[in-house]
């Protein structure tokens, strides 16, 4: 074979593998769900926006791009490998939570006389993101290892990138980035605490809890794990210094905290060394905490701290809408977002329903019913955990991580469901690779019983 030769083979029932070899040396390889997913989570991950677009193209390319593209995919799938489809775990859940919407187009029709029935479409058009879940699944169980090293990988190109663009502001004011699309639309630049401030992508953010999750978990080998600790390292560098958002920090520490404390059911000594460290360390940082909470609290309470306060007045907002609407909240409306100018829950005349708070955000829009489908995924990963013998430490650290999010970054958000149609499929594929290994444990059991049955024998 020719050095550098492309070979495409092994026709599978959603198209061919793609291998890329050189001589006899196997450079890539990539089957239908890897690729796919590939393309996905580059047009996710706002990689367009590293090419300067005219105009607001890049911040349009990036959201819709992948929701229509996701859409083709997963039509694909259908046609192709429909009863694979209906066995994936999360089949009947996406079934059920998509006709709840469907349902919530009608009640937001039916509610809001004066506001047009197509912007509730396109607000359920932003939920059909979630059914990329079928091509991650697709990657994942074609190979779980390189689908978690090819999320790493593009989190930690992007990651760097933004590094080195900070950097390179804060020492030249050279701008090399098309920023406008990264910082959710608004123009580059975006101050926080007297520093640049550059918003990447939230499947960056998130990927710190994939990282943790392979740290910890046992069918990763050693080796392998310098990069996931190279990545986490890289994630946090880049929240402390660049994106500067604070409740992912808190996500990965929680995360990363609950693995260390609860994961294993022995190693009771480092539990206890661990929880003694976390109380020096809170004693040692005690006056500075203060200092923190204080200035929190300032900062809430003399409005001058807006990611904080508006929070604060999201929560009651939402909370109140919940209790007035129980099963549809607020319903499908598009997103006002809550102005600074006049500080109120109102834009324009219209209901705030801008969501960045987490679970209250969610009971506000969608009611106790989208609580409930957004609590399945989180109670899935842990009861995997649970009838794994707590062995399977993916699904541990996803289900935390979720949980975590529901303080403030809402995986139910627009811009971050897509992070829980991979966390879904991760979850899927590490609780199929925990079962084949416990069976294949289980076959070479019986096989040495049978052999030491006949040795007995004779």
């Amino acid at each position: 074979m020719n050095a550098g030769q492309k070979e495409l083979y092994r026709k599978g029932s959603c198209g061919k593998e793609f291998v890329l070899r050189y001589g006899a040396r196997t450079l890539i390889r990539m089957g239908w769900g890897m690729r796919w997913s590939f393309v996905l989570l580059v047009l996710y991950m706002n990689m367009l926006n590293l090419i300067p677009m005219p105009g607001t193209f890049g911040v349009r390319a990036n959201v819709i791009l992948p929701m229509l593209l996701g859409n083709s995919l997963f039509i694909t799938v259908c046609l192709s490998r429909f009863c694979w489809v209906k066995r994936s775990p999360f089949w009947k859940w996406l079934i059920g939570f998509t006709f709840f919407l469907i349902l919530n187009i009608f009640y937001t029709w039916l509610a809001y006389p004066g506001e047009p029935v197509i912007n509730a479409v396109k607000t359920f058009s932003t939920f059909t993101v979630l059914f990329t879940y079928f091509v991650f699944l697709k990657a994942a169980e074609e190979d779980l290892d390189r689908f978690l090293h090819m999320i790493i990988a593009l989190s930690s190109l992007l990651a760097a990138l933004f590094l080195l663009q900070a950097v390179a502001y804060n020492l030249k004011e050279i701008q090399f980035l098309s920023i406008y699309g990264f910082n959710y639309g608004t123009v580059f630049l975006d101050f926080r605490n007297g520093h640049i401030r550059l918003i990447a992508s939230d499947l960056v953010d998130f990927s710190a809890v994939v990282s943790i999750g392979c740290i910890c978990s046992g069918t990763i080998l050693p080796c392998r794990k310098k990069r996931y600790w190279i990545h986490l390292l890289l994630v946090l560098f880049y929240e402390l210094f660049v994106g500067q958002t604070r409740a992912v920090l808190l996500i990965i520490a929680g995360a990363g905290g609950m693995s260390l404390l609860f994961m294993k059911r022995k190693n009771t000594a480092g539990k206890i060394i661990t929880v003694f460290i976390m109380i020096f360390g809170v004693i040692l940082l005690a006056d500075d905490m203060f200092y923190i909470l204080s200035k929190l609290l300032s900062s809430v309470t003399s409005r001058t701290d807006y990611s904080m306060y508006h929070r604060i007045d999201s929560y009651v907002y939402y909370l109140k809408i919940m209790a007035q609407k129980p099963f549809f909240g607020i319903g499908l409306l598009p997103a006002y977002p809550l102005l600074q100018e006049n500080n109120i829950l109102v834009s324009g005349g219209r209901q705030y329903t801008f969501s960045d708070v987490g679970i209250a955000g969610v009971a506000g829009k969608l009611g106790l019913t989208g609580v409930i489908f957004y609590i399945i995924p989180i109670w899935t990963a842990w009861k995997r955990y649970i009838v794994s013998g707590r062995k399977d430490r993916m699904n541990f650290v996803l289900c935390w991580g979720m949980i975590l999010a529901m303080l403030s970054l809402s995986l139910f958000d627009a811009e971050r469901m897509m992070v829980l149609a991979v966390f879904m499929a991760v979850s899927d594929a590490s609780y199929q690779r925990f079962k084949k290994e416990r069976d294949r444990h289980d076959g070479c059991s019986q096989s040495a019983c049978h052999y030491r049955a006949e040795l007995s024998g004779v």
